[in-house]
């Protein structure tokens, strides 16, 4: 069994690497980014499934299981499906899908159920590293404009940069505050970062940041409501503010035009839904393959895109089958997520429910599921037990 200092010693390696190649995308070389990419997926998939965690092990083989089923999928509906006219199913696209999604449940289940320790200051010297590339790209090249929309030129993420860009700092943010709930970062720096990824979360104008934050806080409303008040209120009172969110929504679209404010999202969701609808039992099955999600549609008619849901391009490359085991890695970490992580993992599945999210953001994804490893302290340190407030406090004494 691999120890606790492995895994520590082994997380912040990877987390170092994502760092660096999220901050610091537009300067290192095509080839070696997708070495970087590519080797990081393959050393997290393989320690992910070679390791075996003291607790929550039905939990954690049931992720494993749903891992490997899903790489047998996709390889089963790339090489066995139906070919179709699409220039984009080739074998890279199929390999580099594959790796990114199975990179990133890899990362969910190993960050939720595996011990291990970051140090804290990695976390802030990849913000500052996020924040200072971000003003210096914005000085150097200008402002970038996307939808008649002008926002600072992005840092990262290459041709999808401006969508990259405001997840890298939507994760940075949030990290942010989980670092200052654990008291790992002072009232004082933590503000100061917050304010500025706020200002630069409102410049790139990215819709499903905003949305992450607000699930992130959803989510950390119903854990307080829950341990202040106890389960029986988190029903009551959730159902009273998805209520009110409705009739505010219902206010708000019935002035606003919500095909426009989606930018055509819901009349692709329903166009490739209905496509799956129509298929044969095969490709409901098992899919169609890596590439066959990047289809034209009635709003998109200019470019062939995918759906910007996750959700509904996994299932039209994996079928049911493969949906089914991407939600059980993703349910089964929820199940068992302690109250701290439960915003955390609730902030990265909001992102792929209504985009092109996190799911396909392995690296960024990467980010931000390492805060579980500080949000994890609260259940392992109480806030009055933290360690940083303990060395303070043995500091102090002596």
């Amino acid at each position: 069994m691999m120890s606790v200092r492995f895994h520590s010693a082994f997380s912040t390696a990877v987390v170092g690497v994502a760092g660096g190649y999220t901050a610091f995308f537009n300067i290192i070389p095509d080839e070696l980014r997708l070495a970087m990419a590519g080797g990081l997926g393959v050393c997290l998939v393989l320690v992910a499934l070679f390791t075996t965690p003291p607790e929550d092990r039905r939990s954690y083989n049931v992720a494993k299981v749903s891992l490997v089923t899903l790489a047998m999928v996709l390889t089963l509906s790339y090489y066995f499906a139906e070919p179709l006219s699409n220039s984009l199913q080739t074998e890279a696209n199929f390999v580099g899908s594959t790796t990114r999604l199975l990179t990133v449940l890899a990362a969910i289940m190993y960050f939720r159920f595996v011990p291990q320790q970051l140090p804290p200051k990695l976390s802030v010297a990849i913000t500052v590293a996020m924040i200072a590339m971000c003003a210096i790209t914005w000085i150097v090249q200008g402002e970038y404009v996307l939808a008649g929309i002008p926002r600072p030129f992005p840092f990262t993420g290459g041709a999808d940069g401006i969508h990259s860009s405001g997840y890298s700092l939507i994760s940075a943010l949030i990290a942010t505050f989980v670092l200052l709930k654990t008291r790992y970062l002072r009232s004082s720096v933590a503000l100061v970062l917050i304010l500025i990824l706020s200002f630069l979360i409102l410049k790139y104008e990215v819709r499903t940041t905003w949305l992450m934050l607000i699930f992130f806080f959803a989510a950390r409303a119903v854990v307080f409501i829950q341990d202040r008040y106890g389960k029986a209120l988190v029903l009551p009172v959730f159902a009273f503010f998805v209520s009110a969110g409705i009739f505010v929504a219902i206010i708000i679209f019935s002035q606003v035009d919500l095909l426009e404010f989606s930018s055509g999202r819901t009349s692709v969701y329903v166009e490739r839904l209905t496509l799956i609808l129509d298929r044969n039992l095969w490709q409901i099955l098992f899919g169609s393959g890596a590439g066959s999600e990047i289809l034209t549609s009635n709003v998109w008619w200019w470019e062939a895109k995918n759906s910007h849901n996750d959700f509904i391009d996994l299932t039209i490359v994996s079928g049911l089958v493969g949906l089914f085991a991407t939600l059980s890695i993703c349910a089964t970490s929820l199940i068992s997520a302690d109250r701290q992580q439960l915003p955390v993992l609730a902030a990265l599945i909001a992102s792929s429910l209504v985009s092109n999210g996190l799911l396909n953001r392995p690296l960024i994804a990467i980010l931000h599921l390492s805060t579980m490893v500080f949000a994890h302290e609260l259940r392992r340190f109480p806030r009055e037990q933290n360690p940083k407030s303990i060395r303070a406090e043995q500091e102090l004494a002596a």
